[in-house]
């Protein structure tokens, strides 16, 4: 064994162990390693020591006893004086607690008292609420009562208005069926085409066509007024040149005015808007009725119409020097019925309708009506009007593919007319147009979409915008043409830029200008159902033309009767809808006229027995009295060709209605139907085409006291119909016309057998840049009205 030290190791010689003891009891052992042997008095000594140390080492462990007691007293000591503290702390607390709760105590004495005054206080608004609710049970019970008999009285008006629209409708039939009547035969005597009335009866024709006409006006308004306060005005929003409507209005007044020896003027501030977006026949009603009054009650001065720019939009200003109106009278006059005074009545006559009527019109248009007005000096009638009428109502853009009004299965393709337009906006006006006047549409928005269409559908024409988005429409117009299944399908290009030649070139039927009309639409499409091979019917009828006039009135039967007197139209009539079958069953017919107010059934039910009992019926043109709605129109265009309102289109309805059956028959038999022999004139004749019965009168005699013979249309229809079957060595045409108008009437005489007589254009239309219109729609020349005798025979002298 080694024994280690921090400086040595060496293997110890003895090993010796001391125990101390202390009271017998074992503090510790005494460990010696000696390199040598201890000798006995080492021992002795280690020995002695041994004592001592047991004491010591006990007094050392009882002195640590000690201390650890003293540390745990002291300890303890703190503790107890912190607990001291604390309870003094507690002591504290419990006294404010003490003092706290009996605070309380008192403030729930408080609050016990206040609590039953509280209780008291409930246990009254509780018998109050209980009255409460028994008065809101009752008035409960009072509403429910209420409410009943208002939706009963609602019942009760929505039947009131169902018998209004009722009795619009059978009124309209019984005052406008007679009246129509009057004034197709009243101007047939007048016109005293056989020679057999002396000029007094002439004069007294004349005066019953007149009065019938006011008779007419008045009718009208009536119905109306009763329309606009029952809700059934229908709107027709659109863009529009608003010069269009100043045209009309500056020649329908300017004679007017001059007749009365008062000046007459339009005029148009340079910052006003060009087009407007509003119902074009409303915005003509209501202007034409505010003119017509101005110029009715200036008997000296001027009549002016002011067309001005506004911030939201346009404002129309008629200004005249007549008698004005006192301050206190200005709301009066739109009431119905109402005039200035009686005297005024008396004195101008009038029902007292158009103020009330114009007022309602321009607020259904968003606008508002202003007058400033002295008596004396005359009055400012202001109609204001967003540049957008029914901003809320905008159209709905443009779909790839829309099928809109198919009238029958048959019918589909033999009047089907393919829109490819790509402005989301004149897509649904379009549309609508076509629709309306009872034809097939589908409308696409590219040149792909419409060629696809075109190779499925094979249409009867096709109206084409020329700026596509992809392929061009003149590209798509050459692909037709250079295909041989699509090359005879008549296209007409609609297009805002001028007409260059280039679509005609490649063989395009015609060209509409944008802004597009109602009338120029109708002219294309009928022009393109008279060229389509698809709409070409497989067998055609040969003879004299059939048409079955489906009529119970005898006035009527008789003024329709008239109307083809000079034609070679075989009519036969059936008195009522039952007859009108049996005929229907029993002959072909290339036409039918039907009236819809019959007395064993009316014309829906008649028109729809037909489409169900025959395979192709004959075309059928509604013509009636009865005012219709949409939804009625609907109905109709379904299966008629077209629907046409005794009373309306400003007293053109009976020539509306000789000219579509016209077109119907012609469409059926493709033979042009025969005027009379007696209208046949020799090779020099003059043709003058005017709606203006006066312009006609004067301008025929000056003419005929030259030596020409001389022959009147009054509209651009009756116009070609007339050089169908004769010859003329020149035709004088106004431009301004119903209808079809003479720029539409040049371009289709240039398109047509007629392309090279002589075509001189005689319009009051005098504005920059009209002599370059005129030609370049295909006039010889152009002269001003008031026509100068003289310088007309120049110019027939320079053509024949």
């Amino acid at each position: 064994m080694l024994i280690a030290t921090g400086l040595a190791e060496f293997p110890p010689e003895e090993l010796v162990l001391y125990p101390i003891t202390h009271q017998n009891e074992t503090l510790a052992v005494v460990e010696l390693a000696a390199t040598h042997r201890l000798s006995p008095d080492e021992h002795a000594l280690l020995a002695a020591l041994v004592g001592p140390l047991g004491l010591h080492l006990a007094n050392i462990e009882a002195a640590e006893r000690n201390l650890a007691l003293l540390d745990e007293s002291r300890r303890q000591a703190e503790v107890l004086s912190q607990q001291k503290a604390e309870l003094a702390d507690k002591n504290s607390e419990m006294l404010a607690l003490s003092d706290e709760m009996r605070a309380q105590a008192d403030e729930l004495k408080a609050q016990n008292r206040t609590l039953r005054g509280t209780q008291e206080e409930l246990r009254v608004q509780q018998e109050e609420l209980a009255e409460k609710n028994r008065s809101l049970e009752t008035q409960r019970r009072q509403l429910e009562l209420g409410r009943s008999e208002a939706e009963t009285r609602a019942r009760e008006l929505a039947q009131a208005n169902r018998y209004k629209s009722q009795f619009l409708a059978n009124m309209s039939h019984e005052l406008r069926t007679p009246l129509n009547s009057i004034l197709i035969l009243a101007r047939h005597l007048a016109e005293n085409s056989t020679g057999h009335l002396d000029d007094d009866e002439v004069e007294s024709a004349s005066v019953i066509h007149e009065s019938g006409s006011q008779l007419l006006s008045l009718i009208n308004d009536i119905l109306d007024l009763s329309r606009i306060e029952a809700g059934k005005v229908e709107m027709l929003i659109e863009d529009f040149p608003v010069s269009e409507i100043l045209l009309y209005l500056r020649r329908l007044f300017e004679p007017l005015a001059a007749k009365k020896s008062i000046a007459f003027a339009i005029e148009v501030e340079a910052a006003a808007a060009p087009v407007i977006h509003s119902d074009r026949r409303l915005l003509t009603q209501v202007l034409t009725n505010l003119l017509s009054n101005a110029i009715k009650f200036t008997d000296q001065g001027s009549v002016q119409l002011l067309l001005c720019a506004e911030d939201s939009g346009l404002r129309f200003d008629i200004i005249d020097s007549g008698i004005g109106i006192a301050a206190d009278q200005i709301e009066r006059i739109f009431n119905a019925f109402q005039q200035v005074d009686g005297g005024s009545a008396r004195k101008y006559g009038g029902s007292g309708l158009g103020l009330a009527i114009s007022r309602q019109l321009v607020e259904l248009l968003g606008g508002r009506i202003d007058i400033e007005s002295t008596p004396g000096s005359g009055s400012r009638f202001s109609v204001h009007l967003p540049e957008i009428a029914g901003d809320n109502d905008a159209p709905a853009p443009a779909r790839a593919l829309t099928t809109v009004a198919k009238r029958t299965a048959t019918a589909s393709r033999d009047t089907l007319i393919l829109v490819v337009e790509d402005d989301g906006r004149l897509v649904p006006i379009v549309t609508r147009l076509i629709e309306t006047l009872g034809y097939a549409v589908l409308a696409v928005n590219s040149g792909e979409k419409a060629l696809e269409l075109i190779a499925a559908e094979n249409p009867a024409g096709v109206l084409l915008d020329l700026g596509l988005p992809g392929i061009p429409g003149l590209e798509v117009l050459r692909r037709m043409k250079s295909d041989p299944a699509s090359a005879g399908i008549p296209v007409y290009i609609i297009s805002g830029t001028a007409d260059t030649g280039e679509a005609a070139a490649l063989g395009a039927a015609g060209y509409i200008r944008k802004p597009i009309t109602r009338d120029a639409v109708l002219a294309a499409i009928r022009d393109m159902l008279e060229h389509s091979p698809v709409a070409a019917p497989a067998a055609l009828p040969a003879g004299q033309p059939q048409v079955l006039l489906i009529e119970d009135d005898q006035a009527s039967s008789l003024a329709v009767r008239v109307l083809f007197k000079d034609t070679n139209i075989e009519l036969s009539r059936a008195h009522n809808g039952s007859e009108g079958l049996a005929a229907i069953a029993a002959t072909r017919f290339d036409a039918v006229i039907l009236d819809l107010m019959l007395p064993d059934m009316n014309g829906f039910e008649w028109l729809e027995q037909v489409a169900a009992a025959t395979p192709q019926p004959p075309p059928v043109v509604v013509y009636s009295a009865r005012e219709l709605d949409d939804a009625e129109l609907l109905r109709l265009h379904a299966h008629a060709d077209a629907v046409i309102s005794k009373g309306r289109l400003n007293g053109q309805a009976s020539a509306r209605l000789r000219e579509e059956v016209l077109l119907a028959v012609a469409r059926q038999t493709r033979e042009p139907v025969a005027a009379p022999a007696a209208a046949r004139v020799r090779h020099d004749a003059l043709l003058i085409v005017d709606d203006d019965v006066r312009n006609q009168s004067a301008l025929s005699k000056a003419l005929r006291a030259r030596g020409f013979a001389v022959s009147v249309a009054g509209s651009g229809a009756q116009a070609l119909e007339m050089l169908a079957t004769d010859q003329f060595a020149a035709v004088l045409t106004d431009i301004m016309m119903p209808g079809m108008d003479g720029y539409e009437l040049i371009r289709r005489m240039r398109c047509g057998s007629t392309g090279q007589i002589p075509i001189i254009a005689v319009t009051a239309k005098a504005m920059p840049g009209d002599v370059e219109l005129c030609l370049a729609a295909g006039a010889s020349d152009y002269l001003a009205k008031p026509v100068d005798i003289d310088r007309l025979l120049q110019l027939l002298e320079k053509w024949l």
